[in-house]
């Protein structure tokens, strides 16, 4: 007999989604834009190495999102990405405010988003030799 796993189907649904958003991102920097004008950005907010750093968040955007889509190394690049887009909130979308349209531009009101939904995937995933003051959490059955 054929089960379903609603939940699990959920968060499928909900990685692969959130796989389709990232690749966007890179692949239009890639193709449309330019990785140094992140990293010029990110020099601006006075990071070292901004022009690595910028090509280094595309071609993990571009190329990364697909492995996270397909559920490979879905913990590392989940971390990944929400550092990333929690940086960008901070540093760029925040002072913008919360609408990402409409009464503003550039608002943080998807980046939160974005990161709310790397959490409840990555949660999904986090080994299991993971440990908070000895206890195991996350563990899967």
């Amino acid at each position: 007999m054929l089960t379903i796993d609603r939940n699990k189907n959920a968060l499928i649904f909900l990685r692969i989604l959130i796989s389709c958003l990232i690749a966007v991102h890179g692949w239009h920097r890639l193709i449309y834009s330019d990785p140094a004008d992140l990293g010029g950005a990110i020099t601006d907010f006075g990071f070292p190495v901004g022009l690595a750093l910028g090509w280094l968040i595309t071609l993990v955007e571009a190329f990364g999102a697909p492995l996270f889509a397909m559920g490979w190394l879905v913990f590392p690049l989940g971390v990944f990405y929400t550092f990333v887009y929690v940086m960008a909130i901070i540093f760029y979308h925040a002072p913008h405010g919360w609408f990402s349209s409409g009464s503003g531009a550039d608002g943080c009101e998807y980046a939160v988003l974005l990161v709310g939904g790397l959490l409840c995937v990555s949660t999904q995933h986090v080994p299991t030799w993971i440990t908070v003051r000895g206890l195991k959490f996350w563990q899967r059955a």
